[in-house]
């Protein structure tokens, strides 16, 4: 299994070291193995449209570059419940998961 890591904090003095080791612990238990990371410094409010990392993701996974994203929490996709689901079906339609710790 081929997974991405997906990891966004709103602000500068926000950390992903919490989603990082959450996340690295699931890659490790389960037996996944890492091929990249997209990380975020930006508001969930922000469509996915204005998020670079985001937008490379997809981007990458319409190539078929990996099979799963893994994300710390759905909150860090976005916080619209309709942009969360869009994000998820764009990815579904392209025959890429997304896992949730």
């Amino acid at each position: 299994m081929r997974v991405v890591k997906y990891q966004r904090v709103s602000t500068q003095n926000q950390e992903v070291e919490n989603q990082t080791n959450s996340i690295d612990k699931q890659i490790e238990l389960l037996g996944w193995t890492c091929v990249g990371e997209y990380k975020e410094v930006m508001s969930g409010t922000k469509s996915k449209d204005t998020r670079p990392q985001l937008r490379q993701l997809l981007a990458d996974a319409r190539k078929r570059m990996f099979d799963r994203v893994i994300v710390f929490s759905l909150d860090r996709l976005g916080r619209s419940v309709v942009d969360v689901i869009n994000t998820i079906h764009e990815l579904e339609e392209v025959g890429v998961n997304i896992f949730v710790v």
